[in-house]
Order: structure tokens, then C-alpha cells, then sequence
């Protein structure tokens, strides 16, 4: 059975990718006296967006997302007013550049100093990059960084040794020092007397025994946290915690949870998980943190009044 589920998932995937490669990505056209840029979409099929103003005589695709005529330059099918088109040149999507500056998606960066401009690192379509003065998240320039001690922490976050920088915003509190990313969770980072989840301060959490429980769990000597709800676990016990298999059920020595919401009817000793977000005890069934009948929960009222 699973060996017949596998053959049906690679030949979807195969059906997909043949689908895709034969529509084609996207492309700039001129049309008789207009000039579009066709991409192929799911739920559309091809669809053309027009250039306006755009000379078809003298246009010249860059890219298959940039491209320029004689006087204008477009990214995708976008007017960008102001660009030098001499000097115009695609870095790496979606970042272009003139002799004046360089743009993210249409926007300028104001590079403060162009010759010295670089890219640190690439996340995705996002970007790290510093000139002799400045560094860049984006389009975000920061200030008052100190060049010399500038580093890369993690895949959002930078430092100096004065500040934490999270997607180009200062994280207030933050020790340089002392800050890193914690080993086996994505999304979490500490120093020495804090723990963050992305840039939520997670308050109370003790950095010297927060651990990951699972995929969607955490905890320190005194607290437990749902990483999906960004909730604590109010009256959890840290010691006994633990994920039930691979479900979205969790329980201590006394209560059970779906995520972050206690099941407060829940028959703990015969509390068993089906599947997932299923399951059950001797009262009846339960979807997520719910009963799934009215029935189930009288009965349940009944047999604790025994």
C-alpha cells in the first residue's frame, strides 16, 4: 500500500513539473504595437500583463523579470520611474541597479555608498548587504552599526558588539555576547538571560534549561510553551511533559492538550490518540479539543457523578 501511495505521489509530481515545463515560465512578448509579459498561473492559465508605454520597436527583456526599451525601465510589468537604462543591470531576483542606486523590487535601497556596495548574504529573495557606512536588510538600512564587528547570527539576525539586529530591527535587550541560535529549534534564539521565539520575547523563559519538546514544544525548568500557538502552558508540568507520539496531543502526569487548549473533560487514565488531531477515551471521541458529540460529554458527566 505505501509503495502504491509513493508511485502516486512521484507521478503527480512528475505530471506537475511536465505541466509546468510546457506552459512555460514567465516571458516578455511584444504583441503588434504593445509589449506584455506572459506567466503562466494555476488557477488562470496564461495570463499577459501589459507594459505601459512600453516602445516595442526598442524593447529588450534583461530578464525574464526585468526589461527596458529605449527611455524606460519595467520590473515585471511595473513602470520604475528614474532608472538610468545605460546603466541598468539584474544583480539577482528581485535586485537591480542603475548608476544611481540599487532597487529591491522596484524600491530604491539609497545606498549611502555605491562602490563599496555588496551582498553579504542571500535568504531566499531577501538579502543581507553593507557598504563602507551602512548595512541592509532589504530595503531597510540600519545606522550606527559598527562595520568591524559585524556578523551574521542565525538566518534573520545579525550583531556588533553593541546591538542584535533582527531582519534589520535593533532586538531590544539583546546581549551580543552571548546571543546565538538555539541547536535543533529553527526559531529560536537566547542569550544569557533571555529566550526568543522569531522576535517575541518569551517571558520568564530560563535560557540555561529551555530545551525543544517535539516539533511544536518547549520548555525550561519551570514553564512549557506551544510553538505553534505561541502560548504557555498554564499549570504544565515541565518535568513530565511530552508529545503524544506524533500528534498534535501533548500531556503531563495529570492533564492532556490539544496545541495549547486544555481538554478539560478528558478521561486521563484511557485517553488514547488515533491519529493526529483524533482521538479518544472511555466517554466517547474527540476532534482537536473537542468532544464530537453531546452524547460523549454526558456521558462523561455521568460516570465521573459515580
Amino acid at each position: 500500500m505505501r509503495i502504491k501511495v509513493m508511485k502516486n505521489v512521484l507521478w503527480i509530481g512528475l505530471s506537475l513539473l511536465l505541466l509546468l515545463t510546457a506552459c512555460g515560465g514567465p516571458e516578455y512578448k511584444v504583441q503588434g504595437d504593445v509589449v506584455v509579459r506572459s506567466q503562466w498561473t494555476f488557477s488562470f492559465g496564461t495570463v499577459c500583463d501589459t507594459l505601459q508605454g512600453a516602445d516595442p520597436a526598442t524593447f529588450v527583456p534583461v530578464t525574464d523579470w526585468l526589461g527596458h526599451d529605449s527611455q524606460r525601465v519595467y520590473f515585471k510589468a511595473q513602470l520604475v520611474p528614474g532608472i538610468d537604462v545605460a546603466t541598468l543591470k539584474a544583480v539577482r531576483y528581485p535586485l537591480f541597479s542603475d548608476k544611481h542606486d540599487y532597487y529591491y523590487e522596484a524600491r530604491p535601497l539609497h545606498v549611502a555608498d555605491l562602490p563599496s556596495f555588496e551582498i553579504v548574504k542571500w535568504l531566499d529573495d531577501d538579502f543581507w548587504a553593507k557598504d563602507a557606512r551602512l548595512v541592509y536588510y532589504d530595503t531597510l538600512s540600519i545606522a550606527g552599526v559598527d562595520l568591524a564587528t559585524f556578523e551574521l547570527v542565525g538566518k534573520w539576525f545579525a550583531r556588533d558588539k553593541n546591538h542584535v539586529y533582527m531582519k534589520g530591527m535593533s532586538l531590544a535587550d539583546a546581549d551580543p555576547a552571548s546571543f546565538e541560535p538555539m541547536k535543533g529549534a529553527m526559531f529560536y534564539y537566547r542569550d544569557k538571560s533571555h529566550v526568543w521565539h522569531f522576535d517575541r520575547l518569551l517571558a520568564d523563559a530560563d535560557p540555561s534549561t529551555f530545551e525543544l519538546v517535539g516539533e511544536q514544544y518547549c520548555r525550561d525548568k519551570s514553564h512549557v510553551w506551544c510553538s505553534i500557538d505561541d502560548k504557555m502552558l498554564m499549570g504544565a508540568d515541565p518535568a513530565t511533559f511530552e508529545v503524544i507520539g506524533k500528534s498534535n496531543y501533548c500531556r503531563d502526569k495529570s492533564h492532556v492538550w490539544f496545541r495549547s487548549d486544555l481538554l478539560a473533560d478528558v478521561d486521563y487514565a484511557t485517553f488514547v490518540v488515533d491519529y493526529d488531531s483524533f482521538a479518544h477515551d472511555k466517554f466517547g471521541s474527540f476532534t482537536a479539543d473537542r468532544r464530537d458529540t453531546d452524547d460523549s460529554a454526558d456521558a462523561f458527566s455521568a460516570g465521573t457523578k459515580k
